[in-house]
């Protein structure tokens, strides 16, 4: 009974934050250096993938 309000709370809290940040989560992706027209994986970067369309969603 007396723990039923803080986990009503932290499930609404972390819900929220869930949904708030699939926003975010789409807009990155790896990246990857290239040569010979073949990508190299070692050099993986995570990254924004349309720094336009980041400036448009965080706008809002």
């Amino acid at each position: 009974p007396g723990l039923s309000r803080p986990l009503r709370v932290m499930t609404t809290v972390w819900l929220l934050s869930s949904l708030w940040c699939i926003g975010l989560a789409l807009q990155m992706g790896l990246s990857f250096k290239q040569w010979n027209q073949e990508k190299i994986e070692e050099s993986a970067r995570c990254e924004m993938l349309s720094p336009s369309v980041a400036i448009t969603v965080f706008q809002v």
